[in-house]
């Protein structure tokens, strides 16, 4: 399903439209998704608007590990993960 069928489908009345329309939108990739569910988020239904929700949630979530774990990766060894690169400016 496309981002625009979608679109169409969360401007429905009725609940179980922009339910299976959330559910559609969780599933695709990049900014249409981000932009689909965050407009889901003032839907009229607090059911679609929890679906919407729960989606970004876990997006954010994924993200949060992936940042955690680069950011592990590259201070484990502190300099040599910056290879033929100055060492950067303390943070503190």
């Amino acid at each position: 399903m496309t981002a625009d069928e979608i679109r169409k489908r969360l401007r429905s009345k009725q609940t179980q439209e922009g339910i299976g329309a959330v559910k559609s939108a969780s599933r695709l990739e990049g900014d249409a998704r981000q932009a689909l569910l965050l407009g889901a988020l003032g839907d009229k239904s607090h059911y679609v608007a929890a679906l919407a929700a729960e989606a970004l949630g876990e997006q954010a979530y994924k993200a949060a590990l992936a940042m955690t774990e680069r950011f592990v990766y590259l201070s484990e060894d502190g300099p040599t993960r910056h290879a033929g690169r100055p060492e950067s400016p303390s943070l503190t």
